[in-house]
């Protein structure tokens, strides 16, 4: 009997996809130019935007449409780019006290909705809040609840969900009237201070000299990290990163006023924050410890101890500037990191990806997302949902800015042609994107618009995750001996949202599926043993959750019994010579018989 090893087909890609560049059509999946999210008269911008967590996006911004102060306006489009059930056209008012109100950020409730946070001039300058819910409703009192109305100033607050339908809120605060410190507040899915938090927030750092620039991410525990840049060693010339970790009921667990993050030479400042998965943080910043402005980065555990190399782990330092840097994780404990780069003689768009043991993944001083003529601008990021990133930045076409988009897989290979694709290029100016994921593999993106002269609205577009999921096998078609047995055939497919696959045995029926599957996780089936001789055509489909799919087919031989006198298929093949072997055996004992036979007589 002849036996076959099992076999993987795990090599060869059937689909490239370094240089696939799908073409606008294939991605764009709204109104070419992008949906109207709000076009009232008078002005809306600082827009910032969330995932609805159902395909759409909520968006908020400031408003000028009262044409005596600035207001803060919220908005849900749908995974089709209308607005959602139970939000009028233009927004839902989330403050339209007669102050000012600016800067809004937010983040999801957890049920559809949103709890956004502004900093408000109602009183000296404070920070108030507010809850919409997934039809539009606010939830808390009208015009928003106070966060803190502390005495003097409080101004940029930032959020982070506290994972149970609430929000942990940060933000520069002059209480002292002297120098900025760093303050934070946690409310819970009511708008009231949980239990054990101060009113008017919980200090987090009010050492010498200014604090300031607070961001914060989750603890993954219901408390957060806040990162700041901080003056305390470098008077009023320069800038360190620390950072301090509160729990759940309002307690710094670090060293009081924050752990030391980066304290090299010269300027460290705009420091990015997100978590690394596991309790602790990653922290990105501008550093001019050379003679450029260059990206750092550095992840700090959950007590508070810094894991990579000293005072951080290069990102870029490339000749020229390198800045406005913005982070999200990849998934598996490290980080993609995307920023403004003057190497050149424009502002370009680079990427770089750090793994969790902070060692940089992709080319040296970052991947080139966009290098074309003119400047490129505000990057943003978001995660593809398969290792990889969606970024989004404005183009300067040397007459208006466009809104352009690059996506990059996890190995660092740009998706979407050499400089990415057009989102809009209406008339006038298209600046400040952001994006969101539309949990599909694809993103939403808005911006400010002003392709109407004289107004700045804003609009959105989804990129929609149309491709097709790639497919790898090696080396295909097979022969196999008429007698075999545990024959196997493998295939890999990846795709940010994988669905099911299906194997037919072409010309008879399904022989397995449909049955879910796993990005980048061997497919693998069991070839029946003994199977009469002839041709098998074996075909895999593979589908996304997006009805995207790809198929590919393996052929066998099962090679029929051998004949012309030769030994059955079942035989052990013979030996080279063996025959002959055999008859020079029995002729020697022949005449060694023979020879014993001749001396008896003789005898």
């Amino acid at each position: 009997m002849v036996f076959l090893p099992a076999m993987s087909f795990t090599g060869n890609s059937v689909k490239e996809t370094a240089s696939e560049s799908p073409q606008t059509s294939d991605t764009i999946a709204w109104t070419p130019n992008g949906t109207v999210v709000c076009n009232f008269t008078q002005g809306q911008n600082e827009l910032r935007m969330i995932s609805d967590g159902a395909g759409g996006a909520i968006i908020t911004w400031r408003d000028w449409r009262s044409a005596s102060n600035y207001d803060i306006y919220a908005q849900r489009i749908d995974s089709n780019g209308n607005n959602a059930t139970g939000w009028p056209g233009n927004g839902t008012a989330i403050c339209t006290d007669v102050a000012q109100q600016r800067y809004p950020e937010l983040v999801s409730d957890g049920s559809g909705g949103a709890i956004i946070v502004w900093q408000d001039w109602r009183g000296a300058q404070d920070v108030y809040a507010q809850r919409i819910n997934s039809t539009g409703g606010v939830e808390w009192t009208t015009n928003g609840i106070a966060v803190c109305s502390a005495a003097q100033s409080q101004s940029k607050p930032t959020l982070v969900s506290d994972g149970a339908g609430g929000a942990i809120i940060t933000w520069n605060d002059w209480r002292s009237a002297s120098t900025y410190d760093i303050y934070a507040q946690r409310i819970n899915s009511t708008g009231d201070i949980v239990a054990g938090w101060t009113p008017n927030g919980v200090l987090i750092t009010n050492i010498t000299n200014d604090q300031d620039s607070p961001k914060i991410t989750s603890d993954g525990a219901g408390g957060a990290i806040i990162s700041w840049q901080d003056r305390r060693d470098q008077g009023s010339t320069e800038y360190d990163v620390y950072a301090q970790k509160i729990n759940s009921t309002g307690v710094t667990q670090w060293t009081a006023n924050g752990t030391l993050i980066c304290n090299a030479l010269n300027w460290q400042d705009y420091a990015k924050i997100i978590s690394d998965g596991a309790g602790g943080a990653i922290i990105t910043w501008h550093d001019s410890r050379n003679p450029d402005l260059d990206i750092y980065a550095q992840r700090v555990n959950s007590t508070g101890f810094t894991q990579w190399t000293a005072n951080g782990t290069l990102i870029c330092n490339a000749t020229g500037n390198q800045g406005s840097s913005q982070m999200i994780t990849d998934g598996l404990g490290g980080a993609i990191i995307v920023w403004e780069d003057l190497r050149g003689v424009d502002r370009d768009i680079y990427a770089q990806k750090i793994n969790s043991a902070g060692i940089t993944q992709w080319t040296t001083n970052g991947t080139a997302i966009c290098t074309a003529d003119q400047d490129q601008g505000n990057p943003e990021i978001v995660s593809d949902g398969a290792g990889g990133a969606i970024i989004t930045y404005e183009n300067d076409t040397g007459t208006e800015n466009d809104v352009y988009a690059q996506k990059i897989n996890s190995a660092g290979a740009v998706q979407w042609g050499t400089n990415g694709i057009p989102i809009s290029t209406a008339p006038n100016d298209q600046t400040s994107p952001d994006i969101a994921s539309d949990g599909a593999g694809g993103a939403i993106i808005a911006w400010d618009d002003e392709r109407v002269p004289g107004e700045n609205d804003i609009y959105a577009q989804r990129i929609a995750d149309l491709d097709d999921p790639l497919l790898t096998h090696n080396p295909g078609d097979a022969s196999l001996a008429f007698v075999y047995t545990g024959y196997s055939i493998s295939w890999r497919a990846t795709d940010a949202n994988p669905e099911n696959y299906t194997i037919e045995l072409i010309g008879t029926c399904i022989v397995a599926g449909p049955t879910a599957w796993m990005s980048g996780i061997d497919i693998t089936y069991n070839i029946p043993d003994g199977m009469a001789a002839g041709i098998y055509v074996y075909n895999i489909t593979i589908v996304d959750a997006n009805g995207n799919s790809i198929s590919d087919s393996v052929s066998l031989t099962v090679s029929p019994p051998a004949s012309n006198g030769d030994p059955p298929a079942d035989t052990p093949p013979g030996i080279p010579g063996f025959d002959l072997m055999i008859l020079s055996i029995i002729s020697t004992i022949s005449v060694i018989i023979l020879l014993q036979k001749n001396r008896k007589k003789q005898l």
